[in-house]
Order: C-alpha cells, then structure tokens, then sequence
C-alpha cells in the first residue's frame, strides 16, 4: 500500500502462516478471494483504547460502482494471531489461518486453488474497539490495494537476475487496448527447439497502456505436447 506494507507467508498442509508490517500503521489486514469480491479476510493491529486486537472478517455488502465493500467480524473467530508489535515507526503482526476445514464456508473461504487475488489494507488510526463493520475502500491507494499471491507453488519475484545470467528471447503481442471493464488478450507463441526449459519471464509493459493500472496480470503458460 504505497510502499508501507510488505507480506511474508508461507503454507503447509493445514495452514497459511504470515507475517505483515505495516510502516506508521496501527493496524494491518489482509482478504483473500478467487474472483473479484474480498470474500473472506481478517485485521489486527492497537485499537482506540491501546489493547491488541484480531478479528475475522467476510464480506457482508459489495459497492462496485464506488469499488467500496463493507466487511464484518464473523461469529467465530478463526485467525490465530501470534505476535502484535508497534513502535513509533511500523506495526508487526505475525498468525496464520487454517486452509481448509473453517467449518463455515458462508464465512470462510476455503483455499482450493493456488493463486490467490490478495486484498491487503493498513492504517495510521486506530480503529475503534469492538467495530461492526470495516470499510475496504479501493480508491485508497495509500490504504489498501490488490495483488496476487501463489498458497502453494513456490515462486520467484525477483527476476531481475534473468536479464544479466539468462538468455533471453523478445515476445510481443499485437498492439491491444485493454477494456477498462475487463479484457484479454491470448496469444501461443512457438519455443525454441533448442531449449530444453524455461526460467522465468520478465513483462515489458511501454507507453500509455503499461502506465495507466489498465493491465492488472500477465500469465505464461509452457505447453508440453
């Protein structure tokens, strides 16, 4: 969230382990979906009164016009939170949640899938003790965001040694102007015969359309025949 969040994670076979800080925040969040809805989350961080809190949190009212989404604590409260810390400059919140088997799948999201779109929030105020509803506003970039994460494939985000210790072949799709309101482009390119695999890819996104947020993900697949 405008460089004052950053998210360490890793699973097992029962639960996803995380670790947020959160630069001048009294609180940190995080909600989890397979589609575009923020469909099951939690927050923990100080509140209004100084004590630590944690609460589990679903999705209960969805404004896609004003890309605001109302979410509220569950009846029970499944986030296991290990360590809260704050001091004058970031927040540290350490817990993990259970993957599968919540009990409540009206409430719960049930991690089936490995990727993952990741809704991340974080605040300087503090949030009021015994809240009844959280307020996920997208047009907040300093306050929260979306991005993708991968719960069980094991994946490199820093793929800038690729260009200095890797061979490299340039791609290009056609000339596309996404639509605003969604849109993709697919295009099967042939691979080199002399290559026996492939390590990586890194997207060159020029112009307008690489600039202007239109372009959310690039995906590449290797097709064994």
């Amino acid at each position: 969230a405008g460089g004052k969040l950053s998210l360490n994670w890793r699973t097992d076979q029962e639960m996803f382990h995380f670790k947020l800080v959160g630069l001048s925040s009294s609180y940190v969040g995080l909600a989890f979906s397979y589609n575009s809805l923020p469909v099951d989350g939690f927050v923990a961080g100080i509140d209004d009164a100084g004590d630590i809190f944690a609460e589990d949190l679903h999705l209960d009212y969805a404004d896609f016009l004003s890309d605001i989404y109302h979410l509220v604590p569950d009846q029970k409260n499944d986030i296991i939170i290990d360590k809260v810390e704050q001091n004058d400059s970031h927040i540290v919140v350490e817990g993990s949640k259970r993957l599968h088997d919540c009990g409540d799948t009206s409430e719960d999201l049930n991690f089936t899938g490995d990727i993952v779109k990741l809704f991340y929030m974080t605040g300087s105020n503090n949030l009021e003790s015994n809240f009844k509803v959280f307020y996920l506003d997208l047009k907040k970039p300093s306050e929260c965001g979306t991005t993708f994460i991968t719960m069980y494939t094991s994946v490199d985000y820093n793929l800038s040694a690729l260009e200095d210790d890797s061979a490299s072949v340039e791609l290009r799709l056609d000339l596309h102007r996404p639509n605003p309101s969604g849109d993709a482009k697919c295009k099967v390119f042939k691979g080199r015969t002399s290559a026996k695999f492939y390590t990586g890819f890194v997207p060159v996104l020029k112009g307008y359309n690489g600039e202007n947020g239109l372009i959310r993900r690039i995906t590449v697949f290797q097709c064994h025949p």
